[in-house]
């Protein structure tokens, strides 16, 4: 297992709709320590061009499937409480725990909101399939308006990520099992 950190400047989110299998299942809830947790599911191919020269899906194949999660879910707040947001990526950290082979078809990237700032949300997604967890990404994103000047949540897009917010004791208890 090894870890990868990241950090990058301010990019505006666009949509990766045409690159997954399926839209995302709102509201799929998950057993997390001892309480039901909403993930932001979805699935999507695998792509040839994703793997390494040992049939493995690359390492930043799999932060690209994290990164393109959080659009779709940064898309659907958007399209649900019509708030047009834009983010930018402060930092991203990744865990590797087990080689993704390109020949399973399809994945399951599920996302869940670890932390709510006034202008920042801090996310987390796994990387799953038939053979277990294959990675988690840690990310942080900042906030900004239509200028590119940084801009505090509007009251419903706060509500609306809300749902997938990981209770403050669950995640002490995840920190405490890694």
């Amino acid at each position: 297992m090894f870890a990868l950190t990241l950090s990058g400047a301010r990019t505006q989110l666009s949509n990766f709709a045409n690159i997954l299998r399926i839209l995302p299942r709102r509201g799929d809830a998950r057993e997390e320590g001892k309480e039901i947790v909403n993930s932001f599911v979805i699935h999507r191919k695998i792509r040839m061009s994703d793997a390494d020269i040992y049939g493995n899906v690359h390492n930043l194949s799999i932060i690209r499937y994290a990164e393109d999660l959080a659009v779709e879910f940064a898309t659907a707040q958007r399209d649900e409480t019509g708030v047009q947001t834009y983010w930018g990526t402060a930092q991203v950290q990744a865990t590797f725990s087990l080689p993704l082979p390109w020949t399973l078809g399809e994945v399951e990237t599920r996302l869940v909101v670890e932390k709510l700032g006034r202008a920042s949300i801090t996310v987390r997604t796994d990387i799953v399939s038939a053979h277990g967890q294959h990675a988690t990404v840690g990310a942080r994103y900042i906030r900004f308006d239509s200028t590119g000047s940084r801009a505090a949540m509007t009251p419903q897009e706060r509500e609306w990520y809300q749902r997938y917010l990981v209770d403050e004791t669950v995640q002490e208890e995840v920190d405490v099992m890694l």
